[in-house]
């Protein structure tokens, strides 16, 4: 979960209200819930979420140890039992397994998730980004009319990437 949910804060500014990034990390939930089960479809002792909400609330947990764990005004850091803790009943009445949990924790305790300083479209692409844009093109749209624009497209986002790094 927080690796898509990197991708997606990497990918644009959140908005500054809070009902707005309510609505945007509920709809994440929603979708990443439904990926999950599509994902392990074939491997159902491996769906550690139980609904949307679980992914929503766990989602915001993300978020808020990231800020934990990276904001450099804060003097008394969560641990991964504290973390866990946290993180208890969420899964309708359930837990997470605590194996989830501490991979997140310790993630996200080495790699902040860094959200774009602005929306402009003149930023350069993250490497979470760049990587997404790379699979999509190489294994998403091989089979559609995007495919056809492969080479142009890559070498356009290369020259753009150099311009302005």
């Amino acid at each position: 979960l927080h690796e898509a949910l990197r991708g997606v804060m990497e990918a644009f500014r959140l908005p500054g209200e809070a009902q707005q990034i309510d609505r945007v990390v509920q709809t994440f939930g929603e979708v990443y819930f439904r990926k999950h089960l599509e994902y392990y479809e074939c491997e159902p002792d491996n769906i550690y979420l139980k609904n949307s909400d679980a992914a929503y609330t766990l989602a915001f947990s993300v978020i808020m140890l990231n800020v934990d764990q990276h904001n450099p005004k804060l003097k008394k850091r969560m641990v991964v039992k504290d973390f866990i803790s946290n993180n208890r009943a969420i899964n309708d009445g359930g837990n997470i397994p605590p194996e989830v949990l501490t991979r997140i924790f310790l993630d996200l305790q080495k790699r902040e998730i860094k959200t774009p300083p602005s929306g402009s479209l003149g930023e350069p692409l993250s490497q979470t980004r760049w990587k997404d844009y790379s699979q999509l093109i190489e294994k998403g749209y091989r089979d559609n009319a995007l495919g056809d624009a492969h080479a142009a497209s890559r070498a356009h986002v290369q020259g753009f990437l150099h311009r302005t790094a």
